[in-house]
């Protein structure tokens, strides 16, 4: 048992009475009259300490050495995880042993945890293996109502690996807090819990600004009945409390979600405000059980300036709680929402820019620099790597598609403002191209050129299950890519018809951050880097 120690509470309470007596109010004069000239003193400095916590010593020490005390209060490590945290200020650190700590931590104004600040965060750090199993059914092991707050190299379960309860979660980032950092976490849902990580709003407070959740595993979010389960998930906020803002999810590995690796949430009825200013990047998002209930890598419902890039995505497929079988799906509405530089695979729908069931349209997304390959029908899946239905201004540049059990683009239902220019498309037994008859033609809902369309025989590309005559497609190519290795490499050949038959779109940059010049290539990959 890692909790409850009175010879330390004792120990902090008289700390904290010596540092805030009283002593006196010196005036200009040297006496005790009124002083009301003089500025209020400033507030403490910042304490930068290193405090150790190690749940295995016997006795309670003070907490500035890492080696277990001789005597209650003594020089060495604490050995209660509620009491440590109460003794940080900002700046300080608190390194904890390796091993299992029980008990649900709430890092709260009303139980006395102080505020980090900008320059100066306070720092959980664990030891390699140091775990945290939460302890309370239906709870979070770890909630964060205080800003500037980082917990680094944690394992975090709920109850211990045998425990059977579903709980709410791993960690929960909510309110009006800025500056959280979640680095380095192992977090495992163990097939019985709601959410890994959770940023949300407080009815009537606020929300979570400038939050940061980087190189860290999180997964097996599950619940044993229908229901969805994230493994992130950025809440939508009710009106007047502001909005999830600012969010970094980098460097994450990322499976076993019974529902989505990230969800940005929005209400159906677009009644809520959703997150803004996301950036989701470097992370491996994959489909890790053939009869589960995954649904989508990420899952962007109305989020606004959301940016998606150099991202692994693999192996969606249907699911009954999940028809379509997504890696990337874009719908309700939102808009300003980039997709860039990502490698998908194995998917029954690479990218789905849909209406959905929302109250409106996705608007204003951009789709370049990426590279999908072998989109599947496996599993009734659709084998299209990119999906247009109801959405407006849509850009379609520069991507590299190659091996689609389905039609590669379908373009369809009531899109306008859709340019698709600059691709290479290259078919396997299906078409290239499915185009409804509404937009086939129409250039006020779809522009179309500067395209390499061709099947893996090298014929010219299809539309609508046809050959496509050049008027539907003015300065397209029908020629092999000629890519270095067809089956795993993708860059451009020297001899590739594909260089410098594009037309120039603003994409400065390609898949691999070369410069583009002003004839670039068509596809992911410029062939000057």
């Amino acid at each position: 048992m890692r909790w409850g120690s009175v010879g330390v509470l004792a120990m902090l309470l008289a700390v904290m009475m010596a540092s805030t007596a009283f002593s006196g109010c010196i005036g200009n004069n040297g006496g005790g009259g009124d002083d009301d000239d003089q500025p209020p003193p400033p507030p403490p400095p910042d304490s930068d300490v290193t405090h150790f916590l190690n749940g295995d010593c016997n006795l309670a020490g003070n907490g500035l050495q890492p080696d277990c005390a001789g005597e209650v209060g003594g020089v060495g490590p604490f050995n209660d995880i509620s009491l440590a945290l109460l003794s940080l200020t900002a700046g300080d650190v608190l390194q904890i042993a390796n091993g299992s700590y029980a008990g649900r931590i709430s890092i709260t104004e009303s139980d006395g945890h102080s505020a980090g600040t900008q320059n100066s965060p306070i720092t959980v750090r664990g030891s390699g293996q140091t775990v945290l199993t939460g302890g309370i059914d239906n709870r979070t092991t770890i909630q964060i109502k205080r800003s500037f707050w980082q917990f680094e190299t944690l394992r975090i379960v709920n109850d211990g690996e045998s425990a059977e309860s579903i709980t709410a979660g791993q960690i929960k980032v909510r309110g009006p807090v800025s500056g959280i950092v979640l680095r380095d976490l192992d977090v495992d849902g163990q097939m019985r819990s709601i959410t890994g990580i959770s940023v949300g709003c407080i009815d009537g407070e606020g929300c979570p600004q400038n939050t940061l959740i980087e190189n860290s595993i999180v997964y097996d979010q599950w619940l044993a009945e229908d229901g969805d389960a994230h493994c992130i998930y950025l809440d939508s906020a009710a009106a007047g409390d502001g909005r999830v803002y600012n969010t970094t999810i980098r460097n994450i590995t990322s499976f076993g979600c019974d529902g989505d690796s990230v969800q940005i949430h929005q209400d159906k009825l677009a009644e809520m405000t959703p997150p803004d200013s996301t950036l989701i990047e470097s992370c491996n998002f994959y489909r890790a059980y053939a009869q589960g209930r995954e649904e989508n890598a990420i899952d962007v419902k109305a989020g606004t300036n959301v940016t998606i890039r150099n991202n692994l995505l693999q192996g969606y497929r249907p699911t009954y709680t999940s028809p379509p079988g997504s890696a990337i799906v874009i719908h309700m509405g939102g808009g300003d929402t980039i997709i860039e530089g990502n490698r998908i695979v194995d998917s029954s729908y690479g990218i789905r820019i849909a209406h959905g069931s929302g109250a409106s349209y996705p608007v204003n997304v951009t789709v370049r620099n990426n590279l999908i390959l072998a989109s599947t029908n496996e599993g009734q899946g659709e084998g299209t790597a990119i999906f247009v239905g109801e959405a407006v201004d849509v850009k379609i540049f520069h991507n590299t598609i190659v091996g689609c059990d389905g039609p590669c683009m379908n373009i369809t239902g009531e899109a306008s403002g859709v340019v698709i220019a600059n691709n290479i498309v290259v078919a396997s037994n299906s078409t290239e191209f499915q185009i409804s008859a509404q937009l086939a033609g129409n250039q006020s809902l779809l522009v179309f050129h500067h395209n390499l369309l061709v099947d893996e025989q090298g014929e010219r590309g299809r539309i609508n299950g046809n050959p496509y005559e050049d008027a539907h497609c003015p300065d397209c190519i029908d020629l092999p890519p000629q890519f270095i290795n067809p089956a795993s490499d993708f860059h451009l050949a020297e001899t590739s018809p594909a260089i410098d038959a594009g037309g120039d779109l603003g994409v400065v940059m390609d898949r691999d951050g070369c410069t583009r010049d002003a004839t670039p290539d068509l596809g992911a990959y410029e062939s000057n880097c």
